[in-house]
Order: C-alpha cells, then structure tokens, then sequence
C-alpha cells in the first residue's frame, strides 16, 4: 500500500514538536531538539511506514558542534570519517529517486551509520558496514535493474 503521510511540526520554546498521520494508523508524535530526531522515533512507532524524507536517509544526521545546522534541517555525511556536505537541507523535504537507495530501513540503522561514521561503533554491536552494507548493494541492484 503506497499512501501519503501528514507530517507536521513546530517549535515551541526550543522544542520541536511532530505529529505523523498515516492512513489506518493511529497518529504518532515526537518531541526533541532537532526536527531529524523527531522523525527517527516517529519511524520507530510506525515500523511498517516507509518515509521518503532527507532525514530519513542512514546518511543523514541533525547539526553536530563541529557542523552545525538548522533546527529543520539535516547534514548528509557520504563518506565514514569526512565532513558532511556543506550544504544543509530540510529534514521532510522528498529524497529524490536517484537517492532512494540511501533510505534507512530503520533509525536504528541511521544510528549505526553514524557511530560508524564518528568512529564510535559500541564494542558490542557491529558496525553498519557489516550490518547493512549487503541491503545497499542489492537495493542499488534493483532500482537500477528496475526491481
């Protein structure tokens, strides 16, 4: 089932505040610093629901101290260890479908994404290269191919 979410969002006093309606789903809602982190828990309360958002990409990251950015926005971090893209862009604004193969399937995998990317990776867990990696290449495998 293909179906258009309603997301909205405001800050209030420093606060981002979201509500994500989605067809035959109770509405979901989030509260935090930063509109990217608002979306990662409103994913983890609809597992199911696919959004096609730059902040949903595993390479997408809310403002760090060293790359700051917009409450609204999103820095996509391409490469492990480099500088994100300078340019920031806003967290609900579509993917394009050259890009779709970047999507996370979860925020757990953004997360991961991340600390590899930061060099953090927990001992116990293992990093999104030997996680996820194998997803990419078959996913860029089939919209390449045309499924």
């Amino acid at each position: 089932m293909v179906a258009t979410a309603q997301f909205t969002w405001r800050e209030v006093n420093g606060v981002v505040h979201t509500r994500a309606t989605v067809p035959e789903k109770e509405p979901a809602t989030a509260r935090g610093p930063s509109l990217c982190g608002c979306l990662m828990r409103i994913r983890d309360k609809m597992p199911r629901v696919v959004f096609m958002a730059q902040g949903a990409r595993r390479d997408a990251w809310w403002g760090t101290p060293e790359h700051p950015c917009a409450v609204n926005a999103v820095r996509i971090y391409p490469t492990f260890g480099q500088p994100p893209s300078p340019v920031q862009v806003h967290a609900l604004d579509l993917v394009p479908e050259r890009d779709l193969h970047y999507l996370a399937t979860s925020s757990f995998e953004q997360m991961l994404y991340h600390a590899e990317w930061e060099g953090q990776v927990p001992p116990d867990a293992d990093p999104w290269s030997v996680s996820f990696a194998h997803r990419l290449r078959k996913t860029r495998e089939a919209l390449q191919f045309g499924g």
